[in-house]
């Protein structure tokens, strides 16, 4: 031990030698010059500080500040390597290093500021490597010790597993016989896991067909990561999670039925082994059952809708190579093995509870634990729910999950201090133990249902439902390009567009406009990073971070023009906002199924940072871009939708600003004839290759994108629904069949003992009534008010609400209508078998 400590002691001064002269290394690249952390530092200084060095950048700044924690760290080890030469180790130093390092490394890689040279990573791996060493030598003893009396304790814990399910001998060819009749006598068992797994292969068939049938239509963003693809990868992750689940609990299903029917086997003593392979043998050939059922019914569902298409789209009505036969069933057989490891724990708990080598849970209801809980759902619920209702909380995934996992503790909460209320006195503990029986002895478990049950119904009514009903009720798309050609030039390219309307009779509109970038585009999201990874967008994401792609282009005019053009459009007198000096109006140049957005997400909702068009233009430069306060916003349509609506948005400036920042810019609003379309569409092709000021794009391009995207959003989250609907309904399904016994003999002894036929209906009817009344109460509720404060962030009209509500209610009316149907049906079955045990005891 002596040896050892002496080893560390000379490691500890290495490290911290090595921490206290690291900081004169190559530290950071500037202007192509390397720099210590000393020099660097001292530069900045020279160049009159941080901020005007790096013209305001907030990640330069952010870093420039966080290099001064490696400059402490050295210095409290250059104390801590001379405490430790004169043996006097000063802790305090020691801590202080460490804590340095830490809050370094994890600032740069959560807040992702500019990070210097990647070597320098290593600092916190060595505090770390170091740290570690140091316990253990100071643990060595204890931690060999517990190691040994660990290892003494599971190898004598095998042994009796052993012991206790030995069965000597070899089976018998009967043995073989009764197993095969025992699958024809138990198919029920088999049902739920086939179809669940039909269910994932029909998904993934649509999936992956849809995308070969669409890849000669998107062929560059089959390869770059573009609309088409992006909806199709993002739906085949969210569709393995959802998949995973309902796998998942179909496993576990069939895992207990199967213990429990071969219940007699493992009284018997049947071997470990080959009551695994029994099941593994059955679990393969239901899923190879159910693979073949998916693929059989996902080409039959894809030719009626290959069918249907072949009007609409030019898609490839070929049928799918093998390759792409050969990546449905991979990932299909990866989603199975990923469900049967998860739920292998349900096997081992059920065999070593029935060897009687696990002792029973002990049921855990939060009391003070609970209220603060409580406390901090509340505020994310109301944290949320205050971002949700204006357009900058844009709809955030981040600001919803807040919120659903706010519910979740409030559900918590409310729940636990209800039961706590109930344990605290005999009389009411009594009164309601066999209502409340599932939550007093078994809370955890149930609430766990609970919360699934509750996030179910919030993502049928809310998320998914949006998604869907927003792209059915969409405007017609030919009505949201009232416009043929949309060009954005200068005023030299007139009379080239005066000579093209001569020769192609078109009909053309002309605007003074201004060229205006809006500094941030996308809202930096923890969950939309994610989704950008996974659907291989890395136009917006870099490393697993947001980046600061090239701002994207609004289209900013006078106030006049917005009205001018607005009564073109819409034949009728746009409204003004009578703005005054460099206040601005916007128009969202979005439909229905557009999230709520900002054009600029790095400042406040009532304010933009924009840069109009000039001569000292510089669009990577923060403080190039300027503020200005938004007087007044709508979402209507008058040019065309372009990028999702994140660009080529209308900004309105008041005429006399107008007048000062116009730069001789022109928005060109073409019609032409269906003949001269394609005439029409090459000179403007060629002539934006020649001239790269020259901006522009053709409705039918556009039409055929966005409509192609459209179907596929609509068929793949209309399945997403189904989807997940069907997993709150067999999650309310196995729940009551998992326990159906219990349930049973429970109220058989209620009736043995006496209780009125009306009083036991009702109890039972209390015992169930949480897992559907909650969910359809917290699920339910919170997303219809959150349906309502999307009418209000995306601006919908009465027509449009309703339009919507057209879609989403037979939806919505359809799942809850299952939902208390299968509810009904499980209380009704749940009688009747208590009915019919208590006669059969009452006749005996």
């Amino acid at each position: 031990m002596k040896r050892l400590g002496k080893i560390y002691q000379a490691i500890s001064i290495l490290v911290y030698t090595f921490l206290f002269a690291a900081i004169w290394f190559p530290w950071m690249t500037y202007s192509g010059k390397n720099y210590s952390l000393p020099g660097y530092i001292r530069m900045v200084g020279q160049e009159g500080g941080i901020v005007a060095l790096a013209d305001g950048a907030p990640d330069m700044v952010a870093s420039y500040y966080l290099f001064f924690l490696p400059m402490a760290a050295s210095v409290f080890a250059g104390i801590y390597i001379v405490s430790r030469l004169l043996k006097k180790p000063l802790k305090l130093a020691y801590v202080a290093v460490r804590w340095c390092e830490f809050i370094y490394s994890a600032a740069a890689l959560i807040f992702a500021p500019l990070v210097p040279m990647l070597w320098t990573y290593v600092f916190p791996l060595l505090c770390l490597a170091e740290y570690v060493f140091g316990q253990y030598v100071e643990q060595r003893d204890e931690l060999l010790l517990a190691a040994r009396l660990n290892k003494e304790r599971e190898k004598s814990e095998k042994l009796e597993r052993k012991r206790r399910l030995y069965f000597p001998g070899k089976y018998s060819s009967s043995y073989y016989k009764m197993i095969l009749k025992n699958v024809r006598y138990h198919l029920r068992n088999y049902v739920m896991l086939i179809l669940t797994g039909s269910f994932l292969m029909l998904f993934l068939f649509l999936v992956f067909a849809l995308r070969h049938a669409f890849m000669e239509y998107h062929t560059v963003e089959a390869v770059t990561g573009g609309q088409t693809q992006k909806i199709l990868l993002n739906a085949v992750w969210m569709g393995l999670i959802i998949n995973a689940v309902l796998m998942g609990l179909s496993f576990s299903y069939y895992i207990r039925n199967k213990m429990r029917e071969e219940n007699i086997l493992v009284v018997l003593g049947i071997r470990s082994k080959s009551l695994r392979s029994m099941m593994l043998m059955e679990y393969v050939g239901c899923l190879l059952c159910s693979g073949i059922l998916g693929t059989l019914a996902g080409n039959v569902i894809f030719y009626i809708l290959v069918g249907n298409l072949a009007g609409r789209f030019p898609v490839s009505e070929k049928g799918l190579p093998v390759t792409t036969y050969l990546g449905m069933w991979a990932v299909y057989a990866a989603a199975a093995l990923i469900a049967a490891a998860v739920n292998s724990h349900v096997y081992d708990h059920m065999r070593w509870s029935a060897s009687g080598l696990l002792a029973p849970k002990k049921n855990r209801i939060p009391g003070t634990l609970g209220w603060v809980l409580g406390a901090i759902g509340l505020v994310c619920m109301v944290w949320s729910f205050g971002q949700l209702m204006g357009r900058g909380g844009g709809e955030s995934e981040d600001r919803l999950a807040d919120y659903l996992l706010g519910l979740i503790l409030v559900l918590l909460c409310v729940q636990a201090a209800q039961m706590k209320r109930i344990k605290k006195k005999d009389e009411r503990y009594f009164r309601y133990i066999f209502e409340k029986f599932p939550f007093l002895t078994s809370f955890g478990q149930n609430m766990k249902k609970i919360y699934l049950l509750t996030a179910v119904a919030f993502l049928v009514m809310y998320p998914l439902a949006a998604v869907y009903g927003g792209n059915g009720s969409a405007q017609a798309l030919e009505k949201q390009y009232p416009y043929d050609f949309v060009c954005m030039a200068t005023t030299e390219e007139k009379e080239e567009l005066l000579s093209l309307k001569e020769q192609y009779s078109l009909e053309i509109e002309e605007y003074p406009m201004a060229t205006v970038f809006s500094l941030m585009p996308e809202n930096i999201s923890l969950v939309n990073a994610i989704k950008d990874i996974f659907a291989l967008d890395y136009k917006a994401v870099s490393n697993g971070r947001q980046v600061m792609v090239t701002p994207p282009i609004q289209i900013g005019i006078a106030e006049s023009s917005y009205q001018k053009l607005k009564s073109e459009v819409r034949k009728e007198e746009g409204k003004g906002w009578n703005l005054t000096g460099e206040e601005i109006g916007v128009v969202y140049q979005e439909d229905v199924s557009a999230k709520a957005h900002l054009l600029d997400w790095s400042g406040a909702a009532d304010t933009l940072n924009l840069q109009i068009m000039g001569p000292e233009l510089e669009l990577f430069s923060y403080s190039a871009f300027t503020e200005r306060t938004v007087a007044g916003e709508e979402r209507d349509i008058l040019t065309g939708v372009y990028e999702e609506g994140k660009e080529q948005n209308l900004v309105v400036f008041s005429d006399e600003f107008f007048e000062e920042i116009y730069q001789n810019e022109q928005l060109y609003l073409l019609r032409s004839a269906g003949a001269d379309y394609e005439a029409v569409e090459q000179w403007f092709s060629h002539r934006a290759e020649e001239d790269g000021s020259l901006r522009y794009y053709g409705s039918r391009a556009m039409i055929r994108d966005r409509e192609a995207e459209r179907y596929l959003k609509m068929v793949v989250w209309l399945f997403m629904l189904v989807m997940v609907g069907v997993s709150g309904i067999y999650l309310l399904f196995i729940k009551f069949c998992f326990e159906m016994d219990e349930i049973v003999a429970r109220y058989r002894f209620l009736d043995c003992m006496g209780m009125h036929e009306n009083t036991l209906k009702k109890t039972l009817r209390q015992e169930m009534l949480p897992f559907f009344l909650i969910p359809f109460a917290a699920g339910g509720g919170s997303g219809l008010l959150l349906t309502i404060l999307m009418f209000r962030v995306r601006m919908y009209t009465s027509s449009e609400i309703f339009q919507y509500l057209q879609y989403v209610l037979p939806v919505w009316v359809i799942y809850w209508l299952v939902q208390t149907a299968v509810y009904l049906i499980l209380k009704k079955v749940l009688l009747d078998k208590i009915g019919i045990q208590g006669r059969a005891t009452w006749r005996s």
